[in-house]
């Protein structure tokens, strides 16, 4: 009697236990199932809040906090991602994928000391594995240590030797590093992806002129940062360069790449400028890079200044002779700027930037447009037919020539080749209203407002809504 007293009492129990933890665990499978049909659908936001609530109520389930996370970080939602992630770390429930994605979201939030630790942990935790190391070589490329990036890369293709992406990264990092090792990874990523062949073969040709050159290291780093320069790898360009001087150091024209590349790194070229500039005076390519220099900071008439004297060194080189042309029209010297780019043009009949720089001139200047301008703008389409703005730039030299069909026809092609640079939807704006247009032209001002809110087109279009359309 007491045995089925106590039998009826466990029974009681358990029926309880039911009843309270029942609900809780189907709805934690109807969260699933929403999960997986949000994230079928293509709806990370939702699938990834359901994930979560399905990690809470399931809790024996863990590894569904990672699930959560990686779900958040697709739709976008990177500081919700980093607290699911955590939380998945601290029930020790991440796998492999969950601490890439949990370093990929750290390096998405721009903490990249985080990351790298990340991406440690899944070393720690599996084992060394190929995209760890691959993201570890970029983030440590990304803090300026190469040759830890280096050492990443080389583990990464110990276990991935057929990865054409990492050969390549890691044949830029020996051309700044080592230029005389570089081409084998080079021309290895070339082979098993022809998508980097065009890239390798600037390398190639470069780095194997700087390979004739034996026992001087500083000009081939200098060789190497400029063939990097090229492929616009300003921050390796600037080790290579650093190295040249390093190994020489009054190698004036490597403090003058230095210089310019630092321009493009964020950081003050000016110093090295000043110091290649005290070392010769006589470098035309110095006074250039001096020009260049000023010229971005809007000062024209010293940049003026420092392109004359480069072409005064140098006068048969057509690239001085743009860079003056460049300057002079910066000054709203147009006559000095067309001499400049027309002497450009003579000393290289295809020195695209010589006619774009006419074009450019004549269309501010109104200078002999029907003439030089119309030849400049035939000329862009000839050299560069599928650069956007050629066209972009034959369109406005057809609008005005008064050439209504014709700078329709260019605009389009334009917008065609580059449908999200708000630019020539503005100038084909101007073509409508110029010529009577006015639903075409309210969409396309709209259509410039939307695709440059903040920059001076769109601000260009408020404005001509505002004119047209109060």
């Amino acid at each position: 009697m007491k045995q089925n007293f106590g039998l009826l009492q466990a029974g009681i129990l358990l029926a309880l236990v039911l009843l309270l933890f029942l609900p809780t665990f189907l709805i934690g499978m109807l969260d699933l199932e929403t999960a997986s049909r949000s994230f079928a659908a293509g709806d990370y936001a939702r699938a990834a809040q359901a994930f979560a609530h399905a990690a809470r109520r399931l809790p024996w389930q863990k590894h569904l906090w990672g699930q959560a996370a990686q779900t958040a970080f697709l739709a976008g939602e990177t500081e919700q991602a980093l607290l699911w992630f955590a939380e998945g770390e601290a029930r020790r429930a991440l796998t492999l994928a969950d601490w890439i994605a949990y370093g990929d979201a750290f390096q998405s939030a721009g903490d990249t000391d985080s990351a790298i630790w990340a991406w440690k942990q899944s070393i720690l935790h599996f084992g060394i594995n190929a995209e760890a190391e691959k993201r570890l070589a970029q983030a440590y490329r990304s803090k300026g240590e190469y040759e830890l990036a280096l050492s990443c890369l080389q583990k990464a293709l110990e276990l991935a030797p057929e990865d054409a992406e990492a050969h390549f990264e890691q044949g830029l990092l020996l051309a700044a590093l080592r230029p005389a090792s570089a081409l084998p990874d080079l021309m290895k990523a070339a082979a098993l992806d022809p998508s980097f062949d065009p890239p390798v073969q600037v390398l190639r040709t470069e780095l194997n002129r700087a390979s004739l050159t034996i026992g001087e290291p500083a000009y081939q780093f200098l060789i190497a940062g400029r063939a990097l320069a090229a492929l616009g790898h300003w921050d390796l360009a600037a080790e290579a360069f650093r190295r040249a001087i390093e190994a020489k150091a009054d190698y004036a024209e490597a403090w003058a790449w230095l210089g310019e590349v630092r321009q493009h790194t964020g950081q003050d070229g000016r110093p090295a400028l000043d110091r290649a500039l005290s070392l010769n005076q006589t470098s035309a390519s110095i006074w250039a890079f001096d020009g260049l220099y000023w010229l971005r900071q809007n000062q024209p008439e010293k940049a003026l200044e420092a392109c004359k004297k480069s072409v005064a060194l140098e006068p048969e080189n057509a690239a001085w002779q743009v860079a003056l042309g460049d300057a002079a029209a910066a000054a709203g010297e147009f006559s000095q700027a067309i001499a400049a780019y027309q002497r450009a043009t003579e000393l290289d009949p295809e020195h695209l930037a010589a006619w774009r720089g006419l074009t450019v001139v004549s269309l501010e200047s109104g200078a002999d447009i029907s003439g030089l301008g119309r030849v400049a703008a035939r000329q862009l389409l000839r050299l560069a037919p599928d650069d956007w703005l050629s066209h972009d730039l034959a369109g406005q030299m057809a609008l005005a020539l008064r050439a209504p069909q014709e700078a329709e026809e260019q605009l389009l092609k334009a917008i065609e080749l580059a449908p999200e640079n708000p630019a020539p939807h503005l100038h084909l704006a101007l073509v409508y209203l110029e010529f009577g247009k006015i639903s075409a032209a309210y969409d396309k001002l709209l259509d410039t407002i939307q695709l440059d809110p903040q920059g001076s087109y769109g601000w260009q279009a408020k404005r001509l809504v505002e004119q047209y359309f109060p």
